[in-house]
Parts: structure tokens; sequence; C-alpha cells
């Protein structure tokens, strides 16, 4: 138990040795972020929807995504020159469709196939117990 505990020991000092030598030739340096000459705005973040995005398209047939699309326009005879334009992307939740509802379904039909052996009749108890009973008796004998 003592080499095991000493190994450990110089296993992580050789680790800590290791990361230092690694870690001591790096320089840190603070620069503006490089935004490629335009400023930079809240439009230029990534989202997590821009970031799921090409996950979502290649996956578009088993997600099935639903897009709707909001504009407003600065005049509305002319309709050149948008004020605003919003698009909301949902996505179905699979897991409550298609695993939990379903499994609750099936436990809600077993609870109530269940309830109709508890009576609350402590003679009905007794002779379900009887009969596993004996049932179990005759099943170690055979």
């Amino acid at each position: 138990m003592t080499g095991v505990a000493a190994a450990m020991v110089v296993g992580v000092a050789l680790t800590l040795l290791i990361i230092a030598l690694f870690v001591r030739r790096r320089s840190v340096s603070i620069a503006p972020t490089w935004d490629c000459g335009s400023p930079l705005s809240p439009r230029m973040e990534i989202t997590a929807t821009s970031f799921s995005r090409s996950i979502i398209t290649i996956f578009k047939g088993l997600l099935r995504p639903t897009t709707q699309t909001e504009v407003e326009y600065h005049d509305a005879t002319m309709r050149y020159f948008t004020r605003s334009k919003r698009v909301y992307l949902s996505l179905p939740d699979l897991y409550r469709t298609y695993l939990y509802q379903p499994a609750a379904l099936l436990v809600e039909r077993g609870a109530a196939q269940a309830r109709q052996v508890q009576t609350g009749n402590l003679n009905t108890y007794l002779l379900y117990i009887l009969l596993t009973l004996m049932i179990l008796l005759f099943w170690a004998l055979r």
C-alpha cells in the first residue's frame, strides 16, 4: 500500500513538473478582438441558434423544425426597406413526444389495471397471499 501511495505522489509530481515546463514558455498577450475592420455589433455574436443551425439542417428530417418570419417595413406601400426582421425557429420535443408520453401512458394503464386488484379489503389481501404461497410451494416441489 505504501508503494502505491508513493507511486501516486511521484506520478502527480511528474505531471505537475511537465505542465510547468510547457506553461513557463508561453506568454499571454491581450489584444482587441479581430473584427475584419468593421465595428463589432450584437448581430455578430454567435448565439445558440446559429451554433446549432448546421446540426438542425443536417437532421431536418428527424427534428422537423418550424420557422416563422416576421418582417416590419418602414413604409407599408413600399416594401423595399425593412425596419426589422425576426425569425422564430422552434423544434418539437422529440423525447417528450416519442419516449416520455408513451411511457407515462403505459404506466398509467398498468396502474389502472393494478387498481382493480387493490380493493382495500384485508380478507382479499390474505387470499392473494395464500394463493401466491400455494403456487410457489407447488412450483418449488416440482
